[in-house]
């Protein structure tokens, strides 16, 4: 799919990613998908970060996964 999509934008090509979250119970991971020699793709995995349910850490282990997902929406223009 991924690779569809950039032979429809050749012009974007080097410029285009796809970023998703994978969720595993009380953890989370950002993956990014890349072109960089526009004939292959990269996948680009993040820690996996855990969410525990004590409310005491909650603050202080969730800061970390947000400050994650912001740089991933910045990175990609939209933030």
């Amino acid at each position: 799919m991924f690779v569809q999509m950039l032979e429809k934008y050749l012009n974007k090509q080097g410029e285009l990613s796809i970023f998703g979250f994978i969720m595993m119970g009380f953890s989370v991971s950002v993956l990014v998908m890349d072109s960089p020699g526009c004939s292959i793709c990269r996948i680009t995995r993040s820690p996996r970060y855990n969410i525990i349910s004590d409310i005491e850490a909650f603050t202080y282990r969730l800061l970390p996964i947000f400050k994650n997902f912001l740089s991933v929406k910045k990175s990609h223009g939209n933030g």
